[in-house]
This record gives structure tokens, C-alpha cells and sequence, in this order.
């Protein structure tokens, strides 16, 4: 009988413990208090039988501890951690994975990756001297002798590769468009508004103002190379750099066209009038179109930016503003590679032996025309 009545106040004990009937219980002589319990999770963390269950004691000190970081990251322009402070809900590994599968420059301890058939093939033909390695995916080899007697007249010896390999040396991936070959070579010279003396026998340069479509540079890199452009000019800042991308758009057009990358464009615009250029802009409100305009033996031409066109201080620095003829309503402007291709296309045509249009020198100043 008491074995039974100790089992009884036992159960109830547990009971009450468990939040359904609390009541004090005396088991084995000893009293107890059982206080009731409520069965939910963490207020931060856990979910109750009905979902979430909200906390407003958490949520104020998360607010209180947010206000603290903002406070000490206006203060000393990190967060408290000393780490570079991101946009809520922004993968801080997905920066980390771009920069990985498309950096600015392919480079290795030995020197720079220039990958696919056209960019090493231009390299092979500008510099072979500044190439290091050649690298060919085993399988592929039979598809690439050309690049194989390449190597061997340049005096490297080709190294055949497994996939796997080959992609690793090279910091490529299946999605880059290697096909199957890659060099390892000095990077590629760039020169700044400190070289230009370089130019002073050069005839048509192309300056860019702030373009920042890699596409758009890419392609007008390739347009260059294609009519023999002896110089192409642009910003330092604010603009595009030479990427992948604009390797692979480029088609080795980048080791073709001698390549100036200034920190202020008006500057480098005076520093080519210094050296007999004739500036011209290209703008959509120019006085003449560009079948009107008798280009310069020595002409620089100028193309501005995506959707803004040249900057006004830009124009202020040019000798004369042209215009492409076309345009309706609600489209007055054309793509900035395209723009640069048709103004290319036009200077070297009125050029060229059978054009009926001899270059001539830039109009004659008040000054030249009165004496």
C-alpha cells in the first residue's frame, strides 16, 4: 500500500512537471515543488507547435546591437571587427566566387594566362618573347598542331595536360572558352600619358571617355586592330579595364593596338594637340556630319561614353564636334561600338587611294587664312 500511494505522488509529480496538472508532490518524504512548464523553443532560434514563436526582449537587443555597429562603423569606417562591412543579406562568399571565375587578370606566379585560340595566336605573332609556358589539354592536341609548331619556333617546349590540370594552372573553368590552349606571359605592356611620345608619328588614335561596357570596349578594341589604329586612349578611373572579357571580345586585338591608359583626359586630349592631332568629338548635336568632314592626316577621335556621350569638359577640349547622319524620336543615338566602328570605317575610307577625298590638314585658323 504505500509502495502504491509512493507511485501515485511520484506520477503526479512528473505531471505537473510536464505542465499538465501542477500540484506539490512527496515522493520518498521529500517535498517538491513542480513549477509549470512551458514547452517552447529558443525565442531566437526554435519554432513551437505553431511556428516561430516571437521574442520581443531579442529583437529589441538585436536593434540595440545594430545601432552599436552603425555607431562604431561611422566612427571608424569598418565594422566592429575590423572586417569590411557588407549589404544585409549579401553572400559574402559570392564576391569571393566571381573574383575567382572572372578576374581582371589571369595571372600566376610565373606571369599572365591568355587563353583561347585568337588571343594566343595574337600573342605568339606581337611578343613571342614574353611568353613562358604553353599549355595544351591532352585530347585537343591533334586540333591544335598550329599552336604546337607555334611553341616550337619560339623555342617552348608544349606541355600536355589533363583536364583537370589544365584547369587548375590556368584558374579556368568548363564555362571559359579556353578551347583547349593557354599561355603563361609577360603582362601586357599598357602605356600612360608619359609615353605618348610614342604617338608622334602616329596618325589616327581613338580615345574613349569613361567607357564602362566590357562588351562594348572589347569590340571596339577589335574594330581598331582590324582598320590598323596606331594608338587607343583611355581613363584610368571611372572606366573599364582589360579584362577576360574583353580579351575574348577583342579576339587579339588587344596585343595588336598600342594601348594608353590616362588619369585625366583633357590632359592627355592637349597633349595630343601638342603633337599636331586635330580633336574630334562625336556628338549627335555636331555642326557637320562625318561625310561632311575632311578628317586630318593626324586625327584623334574621340567616343564617349554609354547612354552619356562625352562629358561637357571633353568637349571644350576638342577642335571640332562631328555627327553620325541618322536618328528619329526616341532614338537619337547609337551604341558606343557601334558609333566607333561607323566613325572608323568613315576615317579610313577617306583615306584610302580611291576615296576622291584627299586628307587634308585641319581648316585653316583666322590667323593662317588672313596672313
Amino acid at each position: 500500500m504505500r509502495s502504491m500511494r509512493s507511485a501515485w505522488q511520484l506520477s503526479g509529480c512528473v505531471q505537473g512537471m510536464r505542465g499538465i496538472t501542477p500540484r506539490p508532490c512527496t515522493a520518498w518524504g521529500r517535498t517538491a515543488r513542480a513549477h509549470q512548464v512551458v514547452e517552447a523553443s529558443s525565442p531566437d532560434h526554435g519554432e513551437g507547435q505553431d511556428g516561430p514563436v516571437p521574442s520581443a526582449v531579442s529583437d529589441s537587443r538585436r536593434a540595440v546591437r545594430a545601432g552599436r555597429a552603425d555607431r562604431r562603423t561611422a566612427a571608424k569606417g569598418t565594422s566592429p571587427h575590423g572586417k569590411v562591412p557588407r549589404a544585409p543579406g549579401t553572400d559574402p562568399r559570392a564576391a569571393q566566387r566571381t573574383s575567382r571565375r572572372e578576374p581582371t587578370r589571369r595571372a600566376t606566379a610565373d606571369g599572365e594566362v591568355i587563353y583561347g585560340k585568337h588571343s594566343v595566336r595574337s600573342v605568339f605573332r606581337a611578343r613571342p618573347q614574353a611568353i613562358r609556358r604553353v599549355a595544351i589539354r591532352e585530347g585537343a592536341a591533334r586540333y591544335l598542331q598550329e599552336f604546337i609548331d607555334l611553341a616550337g619556333a619560339a623555342g617552348i617546349e608544349p606541355e600536355m595536360m589533363r583536364t583537370g590540370e589544365f584547369l587548375r594552372l590556368g584558374g579556368l573553368d568548363e564555362d571559359d572558352k579556353h578551347q583547349g590552349v593557354f599561355v603563361v606571359a609577360d603582362p601586357l605592356p599598357v602605356h600612360t600619358e608619359y609615353d605618348f611620345d610614342l604617338l608622334n608619328d602616329a596618325e589616327v588614335v581613338v580615345v574613349l571617355d569613361q567607357l564602362s561596357n566590357p562588351q562594348n570596349f572589347g569590340t571596339i578594341i577589335r574594330t581598331a586592330a582590324f582598320y590598323g589604329v596606331d594608338g587607343l586612349v583611355w581613363l584610368k578611373n571611372r572606366a573599364v579595364d582589360i579584362d577576360a572579357t574583353v580579351r575574348r571580345i577583342a579576339v587579339g586585338g588587344t596585343e595588336m593596338v598600342p594601348l594608353f591608359r590616362v588619369t585625366n583626359l583633357a590632359r592627355a586630349i592637349e597633349l595630343l594637340q601638342q603633337r599636331g592631332f586635330w580633336v574630334y568629338g562625336f556628338d549627335e548635336r555636331g555642326e557637320k556630319t562625318i561625310h561632311q568632314t575632311q578628317f586630318d592626316t593626324k586625327s584623334a577621335l574621340i567616343i564617349g561614353a554609354e547612354g552619356e556621350g562625352m562629358r561637357y569638359l571633353t568637349k571644350l577640349h576638342c577642335d571640332e564636334l562631328v555627327r553620325i547622319p541618322g536618328g528619329r524620336p526616341g532614338l537619337e543615338s547609337l551604341n558606343a561600338a557601334v558609333a566607333a566602328g561607323i566613325v572608323m570605317a568613315e576615317v579610313f575610307r577617306s583615306r584610302s587611294p580611291g576615296s576622291g577625298r584627299p586628307a587634308s590638314g585641319h581648316p585653316p585658323t583666322d590667323s593662317q587664312s588672313q596672313g
